[in-house]
């Protein structure tokens, strides 16, 4: 799942921005997005990115199976992706 974080690694280069300030903007459309997630999807993202639990302890946490667990910071993730996406094209 790491490799999958990834993802948000390769976001679209800002013409003339040095890249100490594609990370900045890239970070705050991150935290910005992760405020807009319905409460299970970012309880899902805390216990599994930042506190680094497994899939079965994130699952376990989240009184859910693996596959929905899975599932949902699949969806998470993608919901993530298109927000930092839309928050960066926009400049916001």
């Amino acid at each position: 799942e790491g490799a999958r974080m990834e993802v948000y690694g390769h976001y679209p280069s800002a013409v003339g921005q040095e890249p100490a300030s594609q990370a900045e903007d890239f970070c705050e459309a991150l935290a910005k997005c992760r405020q807009s997630l319905p409460r299970n999807a970012e309880t899902a993202v805390q216990l599994r990115y930042d506190e680094g639990l497994s899939l079965e302890c994130t699952a376990e946490r989240l009184n859910r199976t693996q596959a929905a667990a899975q599932q949902l910071l699949y969806r998470t993730r993608c919901m993530l992706r298109d927000c930092i996406q839309r928050r960066l094209a926009s400049g916001e």
